[in-house]
């Protein structure tokens, strides 16, 4: 992976090749081919940091439940800022990928949220299936993220991650048996 993240600040991604990879990692093909189906595997991986820091505060039902968004998720907002509104559309550089990237990276939120859940709430949530719950929190994030890269809204960072963290919020609360905690 540290190799695959190298080569993204030399190259764009359609540029690096499965060679390149293992050359910079000093492994065998069959090596990067037991841990990876492909090149964009890689890529999907990488997002894992990401979506870790993102949700790193959700490890309690406060948390999740909280009127105000986790700091890491304002934190990531803010440090974007200044790049919204650039042209977010990854089709002309994940070419024939694209398809097979976005669902692996969908389904890697979706896992990460709902190892979040599950850690927070356990069997509390009763109400909405914890496989259905997190694939809906991860729809929102990543839907209203990209949306905010796109400026399809005029939100700024802080606005966003409260208006992301309340639907969230709101999503929880109907997933779980009798009242809330807070």
């Amino acid at each position: 992976m540290a190799a695959f993240s190298v080569l993204l600040k030399e190259k764009n991604y359609a540029g690096i090749t499965v060679n390149d990879i293992v050359g910079r990692a000093g492994v065998g093909r069959s090596t990067f081919y037991r841990h990876f189906n492909a090149k964009a595997d890689c890529l999907i991986l990488s997002h894992a940091h990401i979506f870790n820091g993102l949700t790193r505060e959700l490890s309690t039902p406060e948390a999740w439940l909280s009127p105000e968004p986790p700091k890491a998720l304002a934190g990531f907002l803010a440090s974007h800022q200044s790049r919204a509104g650039q042209s977010y559309s990854m089709v002309y550089k994940l070419g024939p990928d694209i398809d097979y990237v976005m669902e692996g990276v969908n389904r890697l939120l979706a896992a990460t949220m709902k190892s979040c859940l599950d850690t927070a709430f356990g069997d509390r949530l009763e109400q909405v299936p914890l496989d259905v719950l997190a694939a809906s929190v991860a729809a929102t994030y990543s839907g209203l993220i990209m949306a905010w890269f796109r400026r399809i809204f005029p939100h700024d960072a802080a606005a966003t991650s409260g208006y992301i963290h309340a639907l969230c919020s709101a999503q929880v609360r109907a997933g779980l048996a009798g009242d809330p905690p807070l």
